[in-house]
């Protein structure tokens, strides 16, 4: 048997060839097992992939060919190990996991009990005697669970409070007695009370109960126990005090061995030696102040209290004598790196050298603070400084890239989204050595940069697969809205679809759910318990389907409701099947949450709660309802049972029936399976050519090439305020942990681990308001023992370490070598470094920049149309925007629209789309009956029942005034003569000189006018005045013997009648000149000309021309800022300004920029008028005024151009 070794080293490298050597021991059984334990997964991991390369290697020719094997090592958590040391019970009813249950218990019974304290009071939504609510924060779960907490680690790290609280003494973490008075921290023995009746209730010792018999038991029967024959510790760094005397028993039978991590040998040898000084007894030392660091080194005195505790816990605990892993380890010759040699002094505990940033000549970049705009600037940072770091260094890959950050939550998104498509998969594309820093292949960001796969080391396979999601989904749902979009993603999750065949149809369910004009809530009962009133039921799933399945057996016809008020949506035959399952699943959901809805349960002393059990129980009923998994995949569902089964209440002994089995709301239940999900662990390694990205804790100590510390903010080490019911924080002793203090080491560690890179990244101004963000203390610190600050405000600390960047990718210093740290350019951006020559220099305007360097080739020779024909929807679409006919008609480009949020909202007021939208149904409601009156009765009682208005009184309020205005546009059309729109479509055919050929139909023609006639709840605009001449024009050309004019009735400017202002009605009323059909023939092809001329040179490069804005430039009077570009309080926008392809071309131009872009010398028009814009809007306007009569418009162009 072997001496029990303790060997202290720096980092993980120090230790793992001794842990080699040791493993490589044989044991006197071949077939034994090796334990040994780690702290965390990150370590677990980096110490498996390290032993392959040592253990059973080839060693043939004299070197080790890394091609070994690690088997039959467990590598368990200290926690594990020492439940399987000291023989806890299988099931222990003290293990957290059924702890959190008792507690719970026991609160929700002592509710109002005076002797718990604040821990008593009721939650929120329970109601008191007089029936008000509860105003207290906070859910029993989470109280439960912060309180289980507590107690937990009360017995891991204080075992003697537990045990004199067991014996009746109300004590704190000192072991003093607790004041009976508040005031004197008496406000805290309501602990003491609920733990005791918490013991009552389980009936079995706590673990601090048994630690002494345990231990005990354990030195006197150490022949007899179950031991493993060698037990190692490895890359710990700290250790609840009950290890020691249990190590001290165990070495009596086991090679036991300590493997211990410590920033420095240097100061854990000093600090040892004075723990050799005090004694461990029942209670710790209590915690020393700290003291200023004297003459070691400021970092390591500064960030290494745990380190300092853990050493003198060692002297204190036990008689082992320390053993350095190695000596002289680190690099602090002149030559080495700035990250080299920081690392020395710290580990040597002596004062930094000034370090200069500049080595050889050239930048040292292997220690570099990056200071941004926020997170995800910090993130678009951190992707281009590894890409650096991987074309200097071509050994380097994406596997030695180590990304730790403090914020997951905010970070871990951003990382996934601006790394890699599909990033965190660990079967992303494989990027090799150095190809990561790559021209963008298609696959990256448009960055220059080709993908970054990234591994997240944490992320739990518990929550991944769909029958968890499937879980979370219908949960979510219990108390949620259930809109549209919700119960959609429910039902596509693959074991949901399969389950109701609705796998091969996505699409169309999602256009069926939305015809049907379903918002949100699964039925009326459901809304009400969001506060509406059960019989409002409309646009909910149930009334949306109802209106599907009254369509399959009835027909429906318009302006009139069906069976029970439903309207119905005519299905076709082929349809029927995909909408009858689509209605068995929602019908099966309703049906499950039906029974578990909150204020339906059945017992109204519970509330909306329910037995943890019968939860469970609904749970694995709703899985077998709902989902449906192949062969190959029911392994999801056993795992989902098995997170469920651990979740289940147990008996705390077989001889006794108390059960934890406590009350909980679906939101309490919810979080309960959520953590049990995630506490589910990762398998497996990092991912070949993947960036590894972890929190700090995880992956704490674990060494890489590079290492980078994303998002160290200010806040990363909390506030520092200790939590108000913790007694250990009240009363620290040594070795307690401190969250700011654990924090700090974990950074020094981080910095130790970095063999030849270490990136920082916080913000360094904020990215709304740009005023600067100061530095963290801890990276305040950093830089001021690389560089102390110098005597003027441009020395900060840290010289040429601390670069500060850009708010955009775009700016000019991104590609200034030298600029940003680098030699070279900072970006790889082709985008960036595009946009960054158009801004230039304060001299260039953003309104002269070319979207096109030169125009593309023209599709047909000028003037040379012979054989092309023009379809007549490509000159509309050309003239209600030139610019985004370009994109389309040329590039092949559609720009995405901002999404409307309406398909999850029932509208509670009529927004002004919703209301023309409103008028628009009203007047062909009108137009088919023939009666307004009628009309309106009808059509309002249609849109009630189909949810497309407000409810209840709501909807009189919005349709107030819609009855009145539609009269106003039918007098209108009784005053110029119609009566409806035109019904009939007329095929065109016309023929240009040069050989151009347009053809298409002109819709809405009422033969009787003759010509088109179009109404509608619109206002007016130039874009409908071009719209109808164009379609007149067509009529004209192709039958010139008719004479054409057409009619657009809609709403005008309003008008202040009797004080009251109001919207009004107004027409155009266009009519082909010429007395002759000769005349009208000529005027007609010679206004076409005109806009085939513009349209084809669209074709080869974008013209500005939008026909408001084209009307606003030809009278100069009025177009201002306002009418340019328009952004509402409520986020809306308006104006060509803001249209996506203005934005997509010129940029954020003002009005005047627009004005004055540069006309071409071979623009049509006058060529006087060197503004691009007003020339090409004059040249089409002066051609419509030449073409038609009556046009509204044509007095204010009068002297355009002027």
């Amino acid at each position: 048997m072997s001496e029990a070794k303790l060997i202290v080293g720096e980092t993980l490298r120090d230790l793992i060839e001794p842990l080699a050597e040791r493993l490589g021991e044989p044991l006197d059984d071949p077939f034994a097992g090796e334990q040994v334990v780690v702290p965390n997964l990150g370590v677990r991991q980096w110490t498996t992939r390290a032993l392959a390369r040592r253990l059973g290697t080839d060693t043939r020719g004299g070197t080790v060919q890394g091609d070994g094997i690690v088997a039959n090592i467990e590598f368990p958590f200290p926690d594990g190990m020492l439940t399987r040391l000291l023989g806890a019970p299988d099931h222990d009813p003290w293990a957290l996991s059924n702890l959190v249950w008792v507690v719970l218990e026991e609160l929700q019974a002592g509710a109002g009990d005076q002797a718990l304290g604040p821990a008593g009071r009721a939650a929120p939504g329970t109601r008191r005697s007089d029936g008000a609510a509860e105003p207290s924060t906070g859910t029993w779960y989470g109280r439960a669970r912060h309180l289980a907490d507590l107690f937990d680690r009360y017995s891991r790290h204080r075992p003697e409070l537990i045990r004199q609280w067991a014996q009746g003494n109300d004590v704190d973490g000192r072991g003093k007695p607790l004041p009976r008075n508040p005031p004197e921290g008496g406000a805290q023995r309501w602990q003491c009370e609920l733990w005791r009746r918490v013991r009552r209730r389980i009936g079995e010792p706590s673990p601090a109960e048994r630690l002494s018999d345990q231990l005990a038991d354990l030195t006197a029967h150490l022949d007899e126990a179950h031991l493993p024959e060698r037990l190692t510790l490895f890359g710990l760094s700290a250790l609840p005090p009950v290890w020691f005397p249990l190590l001290s028993a165990l070495e009596r039978r086991c090679d036991v061995g300590v493997l211990w991590l410590t920033p420095s040998m240097s100061q854990w040898t000093d600090r040892h030696a004075r723990g050799r000084t005090q004694h461990l007894g029942p209670w710790l030392p209590e915690r020393a102040k700290p003291t200023a660091v004297d003459g070691g080194n400021n970092l390591l005195g500064r960030w290494s209290r745990p380190a300092q505790e853990a050493a003198r816990l060692w002297g204190a605990g036990t008689a082992w004598n320390p053993t350095p892993a190695r000596s002289g380890s680190h690099d602090d010759s002149p030559s080495a790196t700035v990250l080299a040699r920081l690392q020395a002094a710290i580990a040597g505990d002596r004062p930094t050298p000034v370090v200069l940033t500049e080595r050889d000549g050239g930048l040292d970049h292997s220690l570099v603070v990056h200071r941004a705009h926020g997170p995800s600037r910090q993130v678009e940072v951190l992707r281009t400084a590894i890409a650096h770091a991987l074309l200097d260094d071509p050994s380097l890959g994406l596997d030695d890239v180590l990304v730790l950050c403090p914020d997951l939550d905010t970070y871990g998104s951003l990382v996934a989204a601006a790394f890699a498509p599909g990033a965190g998969d660990p079967t992303a594309t494989d990027t090799s050595r150095s190809t990561a820093a790559t021209a963008d292949d298609g696959h990256g960001h448009g960055d220059g940069l080709a993908a970054f796969p990234v591994w997240s080391a944490v992320r739990s396979p518990g929550t991944d697969h769909p029958i968890a999601r499937t879980l979370l989904g219908i949960l979510n749902l219990v108390d949620g809205r259930a809109t549209v979009g919700e119960v959609l993603n429910l039902l596509m999750l693959e074991p949901v679809a399969v389950r109701f065949g609705l796998d091969q149809d996505a699409e169309e369910v999602g256009a069926w759910a939305r015809r049907a004009g379903v918002r949100w809530g699964l039925d009326g009962p459901h809304r009400a318990t969001h506060g509406l009133p059960s019989e409002f039921s409309a646009a909910t799933w149930s009334a949306g389907l109802d209106r599907l399945l009254l369509g399959v057996s009835t027909t429906a016809e318009e302006l009139a409701s069906g069976i029970g008020q439903v309207v119905p949506i005519d299905v076709e035959g082929g349809d029927v099947g995909l909408v009858a399952r689509l209605a068995a699943a929602v019908a099966q959901l309703r049906e499950l949450i039906g029974r578990v809805r909150p204020g339906h349960l059945g017992d109204p002393a519970a509330g909306d709660r329910l037995p943890l059990s019968s939860w469970i129980d609904w749970v694995l009923g709703a899985l077998n309802a709902m989902t449906e998994v192949s062969s190959g995949d029911d392994w999801q569902r056993h795992h989902l049972i098995e997170v469920l089964d651990e979740l289940r209440p147990r008996p705390a002994t077989e001889a006794t029936a108390v059960t934890a089995d406590p009350l909980l709301t679906v939101g309490e239940f919810r979080a309960a399976v959520t953590e049990s999900l995630s506490a589910v662990r990762r398998r497996g390694g990092p991912a070949e050519g993947a960036v590894t990205l972890g929190p700090l804790p995880a992956l704490r100590s674990v060494p890489a090439r590079v290492i980078c510390l994303l998002g160290v903010d200010a806040d990363i080490l909390g506030s520092g305020t200790a939590d108000a019911d913790d007694l250990l924080a009240a009363a620290p002793a040594l070795g307690d942990r401190d969250p700011r203090a654990d924090g700090r080491q974990l950074l020094l560690e981080a910095i130790l681990a970095a063999e030849d890179r270490l990136i920082i990244t916080t913000t360094g101004r904020d990215p709304a308001t740009n005023a600067e963000v100061p530095l963290p203390v801890v990276l305040a610190e950093l830089l001021e023992e690389l560089a102390p600050a110098g005597p003027g405000a441009d020395d900060p600390p840290g010289g040429s370490a601390l670069v500060n960047h850009p708010r955009h990718d775009f700016d000019a210093a991104n590609f200034e070598p030298g600029r940003l740290g680098t030699e070279a350019p900072w970006s790889f951006s082709p985008v960036g470094l595009a946009e960054a020559i158009t801004r230039g220099g304060p001299t260039t305007s953003r309104a002269t920049a070319p979207f096109l360097d030169a125009p593309l080739t023209p599709v047909v020779a000028p003037g040379d149309g012979a054989g092309t024909i023009i379809e007549l929807a490509d000159l509309h679409r050309f003239l209600a925007g030139a610019p985004s006919a370009f994109l389309v008609q040329r590039l092949g480009v559609v720009l995405p629209r901002e999404e409307e949020l309406g398909d999850d909202l029932h509208p509670v007021e009529v927004d002004p789309l919703h209301r023309y939208q409103l008028h628009s149904a009203l007047l062909d409601a009108a137009a088919r009956v023939g009666d307004l009156d009628a009309a309106f009765e009808r059509w309002g009682d249609v849109a009630r029942s189909s949810g497309e208005l407000p409810p209840g009184e709501l909807a009189e309020e919005a349709l107030s005034g819609m009855q009145e205005f539609t009269r106003l546009i039918l007098n209108e059309c009784e005053r110029v003569g119609i009566d409806r729109p035109g019904d009939a479509s007329v095929p065109v055919e016309v023929s240009l000189p040069g050989g151009w050929m347009i053809r298409g139909t002109v819709p809405e023609v009422d033969p009787t006018l003759p010509g088109p006639v179009r109404i509608g709840a619109q206002r007016l605009k130039p874009k409908h005045e071009l719209a109808l001449w164009l379609d007149l024009l067509m009529l004209a050309a192709d039958d010139p013997a008719t004479a054409w004019r057409g009619v657009h009735v809609g709403r005008g400017k309003d008008k202040t009648v009797k004080g009251v202002r109001g919207p009004a009605a107004t027409s155009m009323l266009p009519v082909i000149v010429g007395d002759d059909p000769d005349a009208r023939h000529a005027a007609a092809t010679a206004a076409l000309q005109t806009v085939v001329g513009l349209y084809v040179r669209n074709l080869s490069e974008p013209l500005p021309l939008w026909p408001n804005t084209a009307a606003k430039l030809c009278d100069r009077s009025k177009l201002t800022v306002d009418s340019w570009r328009t952004t509402y309080p409520g986020g809306g926008r308006s104006g060509d300004g803001n249209e996506a392809a203005t934005l997509e071309i010129w940029g954020d131009l003002t009005e005047q920029e627009y004005e004055l872009l540069p006309a071409r010398d071979d623009d049509p028009g006058d060529p006087n008028e060197q503004r691009r814009a007003l020339r090409l809007a004059t040249e089409l306007w002066q051609a419509l005024d030449a073409s038609v009569t009556g046009s509204p418009n044509a007095h204010a162009r009068s002297g355009s151009g002027s």
